[in-house]
């Protein structure tokens, strides 16, 4: 009786394309984290060169780098290609004027990474900020482990580089901390992160 009643909602075959509803531009996380006190790079997005133009200008970056960075959803971008044949979707500038010049190379224009398709991804936006002096990167995310099916944290001391090249030769620099729904995450597993990560030393961590 209950398969029968239930028939109906499982009609059609479950070989529905997963819907993604927490897929964020960079800009978006940037300004979640902002938001939330964490310090992230000055900058602002743009949907025209000129409006670039105008975000690298009001930066007043006078002795440092300008950062401009294609917004779509794929990873991969400084190493990919746009369909206008410029070379990368992040570009380390100079000057407003060079800001203004590559973005009109990026909107409008699809860029072809690693994780797109041949066709790429179409560039709507670019973002723009400020070069930082970096000491050191980590590597952290969130994610579904699928073997345990639980959520679970994704960190490494290795960051700033590809985390899969990470994991294909050094799969020991890569660690996986389960979460528990029942306790989330906990202050014993933050202390775990804080001690692999050597997070201690680092100014206002915690």
């Amino acid at each position: 009786m209950i398969h029968r009643a239930l028939r109906p909602f499982f009609s059609k075959p479950l070989t529905t394309p997963i819907r993604r509803f927490f897929d964020l531009h960079e800009y978006q996380s940037k300004d979640l984290m902002r938001k939330f006190g964490v310090l992230v790079q000055r900058g602002d997005i743009a949907t025209t060169a000129e409006q670039a133009e105008k975000v690298a200008r009001d930066l007043n970056v006078t002795d440092g780098d300008l950062i401009l960075k294609a917004q779509v959803h794929a990873g991969g971008r400084g190493k990919g290609t746009l369909s206008s044949g410029l070379k990368g979707g992040v570009q380390i500038l100079k000057t407003p004027a060079q800001v203004k010049e590559f973005t009109s190379k990026m909107l409008g224009y699809n860029l072809v990474t690693h994780q797109t398709t041949k066709d790429g991804l179409k560039v709507n936006a670019v973002l723009i900020h400020e070069g930082v002096d970096i000491k050191r990167q980590i590597y952290l995310a969130f994610i579904l482990d699928r073997n345990s099916q639980r959520p679970a944290i994704v960190a490494s001391t290795e960051g700033g580089v590809e985390i899969e090249e990470v994991a294909k030769h050094h799969p020991e620099k890569v660690k996986l901390y389960p979460i528990e729904v029942d306790t989330g995450i906990t202050d014993a597993l933050l202390n775990k992160l804080e001690s692999d990560l050597v997070l201690q030393d680092v100014k206002g961590f915690r």
